[in-house]
């Protein structure tokens, strides 16, 4: 991503702009979904991946599940500033961010345990978002968000569809997992063809490399 970003910083903002677009586009389209899918199967994935005490841990997953909206922003952002000098940006989000998790991690954790440490990752995201996103409008440009949430939306929607349909059935956790993920890579696939212009210039295209 930081190559791409150097490189679009010398053909122009608007350039930067549609790059820095994609890049989180792409991202949101893996988080999104992904954080859907947590917030539906996270108890099972817990008690699949360790043993049934962890389920007590659903509810801390669920709030990092929900962070993880943040991420795609938040590292994409970083490297579009420091592509364009502004690495003080960087530092002041990594000193505000040590400061206030420094002290709400103090707070919280002696408070809440597991569930304080998951409220302090969702803050960290939050604030780290919030600074990266008003140092772009005010130092570079704005951001559509719209063009960057549209087709991730779009897909998580479905992905929510499937989730809420295996949950009425109650399958076996595996076999939900294998369902949804493939049901995840046939939208996916489905969304990028159209992206591209349809079936047939895609398969022409591949017929043409063949």
């Amino acid at each position: 991503m930081f190559p791409g970003l150097s490189k679009a910083v010398s053909q122009g903002r608007e350039n930067q702009r549609k790059t820095i677009e994609n890049y989180i586009e792409i991202l949101l389209v893996i988080a999104l979904p992904l954080s859907i899918g947590l917030l539906f199967i996270g108890k099972d994935l817990l008690t699949f991946l360790y043993n049934p005490n962890f389920a007590q841990g659903n509810l801390a997953l669920r709030i990092i599940a929900v962070s993880l909206i943040f991420l795609p922003f938040n590292h994409s952002l970083s490297f579009l500033l420091v592509a364009n000098g502004f690495e003080i940006v960087n530092l002041r989000q990594v000193a505000i961010n040590t400061a206030l998790g420094g002290l709400a991690g103090v707070v919280l954790v002696s408070q809440y345990d597991l569930l304080g440490a998951a409220i302090m990752v969702f803050l960290m995201s939050f604030i780290g978002f919030s600074q990266y996103t008003y140092f772009t409008y005010a130092l570079l440009f704005s951001l559509n968000l719209w063009r960057i949430m549209r087709r991730p939306l779009i897909i998580s929607i479905f992905m929510l569809a499937v989730f809420v349909v295996l949950e009425k059935i109650n399958l076996d956790f595996l076999l939900t997992l294998i369902i949804s993920t493939c049901s995840y890579i046939v939208f996916i696939s489905c969304m990028s063809i159209h992206a591209l212009g349809g079936i047939h210039i895609v398969w022409g295209k591949l017929v043409k490399k063949g």
